[in-house]
């Protein structure tokens, strides 16, 4: 964005001084978004980086966020939280949207040996990231903010024995976006909501193992539509009622949201 900022002033009528005043007048927002290096998250960094200024938390970086605060597959982040603390501080006090997309796509049934292991991971990719994000939230939302969760459609709806791992981390996830919206923490004019993508984990049998896999059920053009819609509600447009659980539909190639 700030090359972008800087062509604007060598390119316009009204030189420096000029531009100057644009920066006084024009103020961008702040988004602060945790798993903005996956396929989601990564659109959604695409959709708000040419308006707004954006901070990503992930295991990897976002070449299109302005500052990216990277976490180690092993770290603690009871040990890690100052640090994080201090950066996203250092880069603005108040982001007027927070959002957690971090994804897991571990699967696994109680039968499976090593189900403790995958729930781990599962926990350390979406559990934990929301927790982290909440406790941002508490810190660093501006008044009107929007914080957004993404949770998952199948948990929500019904039980996924087959993919129990990211059914119980799920539900962790729709539990921390509940106990935000109840306000005790952030500015009473804030807006919690959660969207569960129909098209969430889904798993098929895997014939030479005899277990079953995760698949991509998400394309790129679906995430685009689904970061689009997260931009509008950040925007202030249409944005759904405090502590709402979307349900995002896709009828006929358009995306539905629907309140469930």
């Amino acid at each position: 964005m700030k090359k972008r900022l800087t062509n604007l002033a060598k390119n316009s009528k009204y030189a420096v001084s000029g531009f100057v005043r644009f920066g006084v007048l024009h103020q961008y927002k702040n988004l602060l978004i945790v798993g903005g290096s996956n396929s989601l998250g990564n659109s959604i960094v695409s959709n708000f980086s040419d308006t707004w200024k954006v901070a990503n938390i992930d295991y990897k970086q976002n070449e299109n966020a302005e500052l990216n605060v990277l976490l180690g597959e092993n770290d603690d982040l009871s040990e890690r939280i100052d640090s994080i603390d201090t950066q996203i501080g250092d880069f603005s006090k108040r982001f007027d949207s927070i959002i957690c997309v971090s994804e897991s796509t571990k699967i696994g049934s109680i039968k499976d040996q090593d189900i403790f292991r995958r729930y781990q991971q599962a926990e350390r990719e979406q559990a934990l990231p929301a927790l982290l994000t909440s406790y941002l939230a508490a810190k660093y939302l501006a008044p009107n903010g929007l914080v957004l969760f993404a949770g998952g459609a199948t948990p929500f709806q019904k039980s996924c024995p087959s993919a129990l791992p990211y059914g119980i981390t799920k539900d962790i996830v729709h539990s921390v976006a509940l106990n935000l919206a109840d306000k005790e923490d952030i500015s009473t004019d804030a807006t919690v909501v959660t969207i569960l993508p129909e098209t969430d984990v889904a798993t098929q049998s895997n014939p030479e193992s005899g277990s079953e896999v995760s698949t991509e059920v998400r394309d790129a053009k679906e995430n685009d539509k689904i970061a689009k819609l997260v931009k509008m509600w950040a925007d202030g447009k249409k944005r759904p009622m405090n502590g709402g659980f979307m349900l995002l539909k896709n009828i006929g190639g358009v995306l539905v949201p629907e309140y469930i």
